[in-house]
């Protein structure tokens, strides 16, 4: 039974953990690529609507990016590198997040019970197939 709840709370934690995280990433990417690439696109001489064109295309890959009228191989490499510093600092920031995380984890762990005393050699039930079967006391 323990090691059955053991499970499903590692399960139920991972699962929030790979939400929060996505979330993370996703928030703070699209939240620097939207703030980095349209300047950096508009500094490599886009104008304001090829600059909006460009961020709506990165995520899209290259055949995207050939159809947007304007674009320069300048603009692309510009408005790529801001895009890629983007993904960049969303890692950054879910790797900051799992610091705090696990800080919460090793505090928690502070917290156990100590098993050591109950780890002996004593086998409580054995199997009823087995040469030992007549030693079980519960069944």
């Amino acid at each position: 039974v323990a090691g059955g709840l053991a499970g499903v709370a590692r399960y139920a934690g991972g699962a929030v953990a790979v939400t929060t995280f996505a979330t993370i990433l996703g928030t703070t990417q699209s939240a620097y690529a939207v703030s980095h690439v349209i300047p950096a696109a508009e500094a490599a001489g886009a104008s304001p609507a090829v600059a909006e064109s460009v961020l709506a295309a990165l995520p899209l890959g290259a055949a995207a990016l050939e159809k947007v009228h304007g674009l320069t191989t300048a603009i692309a490499e510009a408005a790529g590198a801001a895009f890629v510093e983007s993904y960049v600092q969303g890692v950054k920031t879910v790797a900051l997040a799992s610091i705090g995380f696990g800080g919460l984890a090793i505090v928690a762990c502070l917290f156990l019970e100590d098993i050591g005393p109950k780890m002996t050699p004593k086998i409580e039930i054995f199997l009823e197939n087995d040469v030992q079967a007549e030693k079980n006391k519960f069944h």
